[in-house]
């Protein structure tokens, strides 16, 4: 049984997804419980994900939109986690969207506002090996450690690429 929840979306699928969709959450909102979040986390499956092209355009689809932008990485809150991370897309930046602040507050404050939907995708280097299926909670549960322990994203990817690298020269 497939789903279809709006036109522009790719499947819902209850078994399975290697998608997640952060919807775009009202400037200034402070989740209180990680329980909050799964009202702006939902998670799709998008057939043949290790085809670009073809994750491309279920991805523009999701977003709705015809420019997919990469914004950044976050890897999974586990620490033993070093062989893949979270790819996080948006829309091209334009000035009639609202500001995804739970996101922009994982990126980094240098970078440009991100504003709108957020899909993330798990990715890895090139030489790497990972599941491409998650569950929307493991999203959640990622985001809340990252919101809550006040760590930042760029200094988690930093130390589990030096992980990886070191793991690597044993």
């Amino acid at each position: 049984m497939i789903a279809i929840e709006c036109p522009r979306l790719p499947y819902i699928l209850p078994w399975r997804s290697n998608c997640a969709l952060v919807r775009c959450l009202d400037d200034g909102f402070g989740p209180q419980s990680p329980s909050e979040l799964t009202n702006f986390c939902k998670s799709y499956y998008i057939p043949s994900i290790a085809d670009r092209s073809s994750f491309e355009h279920h991805a523009k689809l999701l977003l709705g939109s015809d420019v997919l932008v990469p914004i950044g990485k976050v890897y999974e809150h586990n620490p033993a986690t070093t062989n893949w991370y979270y790819e996080m897309f948006a829309l091209k930046q334009n000035g009639g969207t609202s500001n995804n602040s739970l996101i922009q507050y994982l990126v980094s404050r240098k970078q440009a506002p991100v504003k709108g939907d957020v899909l993330l995708v798990k990715n890895g280097p090139k030489d790497g090996q990972w599941e491409t299926e998650f569950t929307v909670n493991d999203v959640i549960d990622t985001l809340w450690w990252y919101y809550k322990s006040g760590r930042d994203v760029t200094e988690v990817c930093g130390e589990r690429e030096l992980a990886r690298f070191v793991s690597s020269l044993r």
